[in-house]
């Protein structure tokens, strides 16, 4: 009986061991997936944020000559492509 005792305790021990290592190897993937939903919801509100900025612009487009206004809207368009492809990358 001693034998089958020795037996049993050691499988429990081996069962136990390998959850605790199971665990510990998620712990790696549950941060890549959530690192990866941070820059989704990042990205997502991009285009939400270039829309208010160009909004802002157009209505402050009325005191300034043609020329000016274009020249801040392609700023502000490389600005957000800028910010896009950082974004991007750090996803």
């Amino acid at each position: 009986m001693p034998i089958t005792d020795d037996v049993r305790k050691y499988g429990e021990t081996v069962l136990e061991q390998g959850k605790v290592a199971l665990d510990e190897a998620r712990k790696p993937w549950f941060a890549a997936v959530g690192a990866g939903e941070l820059a989704f919801g990042q990205l997502s509100q991009l285009p939400v944020e270039v829309q208010l900025r160009l909004r802002k612009l157009q209505a402050g487009a009325t005191n300034l000559d043609p020329a000016h206004a274009k020249d801040a809207v392609q700023a502000a368009t490389g600005k957000a492509i800028g910010a896009y492809g950082i974004y991007a990358a750090q996803a």
